[in-house]
């Protein structure tokens, strides 16, 4: 069974039906790649843990190995750990309405738009 900075590498890189993270990433400098599990981060994918979105790991904390795809991507990189989908949906919520200004009762129609988008 590979480690966990070979699954995650493997993860960037897949995309079929849609663009992969990783080509995304290369095609838009200005994107960003969240992933949100509801696993544990073990060591080394750890240093690329944050505890919501909106934020983004400290320069200097990426493994080598994901590093190794270029430091242009790297730093765009985060991921959610051992949360659940009800707090983060509420997470996000949040986000919308307080940072972004999407209405209230438009919050959910734009998460729907987002979801489409991932």
């Amino acid at each position: 069974m590979p480690g966990p900075k070979a699954s995650f590498i493997k993860l960037l890189n897949h995309g079929t039906r849609r663009t992969s993270a990783k080509k995304r990433l290369t095609e838009d400098p200005t994107s960003r790649y969240l992933l949100v599990t509801s696993a544990s981060l073990n060591y080394p994918i750890n240093k690329i843990g944050v505890r919501s979105p909106g934020s983004w790991p400290q320069q200097g904390k990426t493994p080598v190995k994901l590093a190794g795809e270029g430091d242009h991507i790297a730093r765009r990189v985060a991921i959610i750990g051992g949360k659940d989908d009800d707090a983060l949906k509420y997470r996000i919520k949040d986000l919308l309405i307080d940072r972004f200004r999407v209405p209230g009762a438009r919050w959910e129609e734009c998460l729907g738009k987002l979801r489409k988008a991932a």
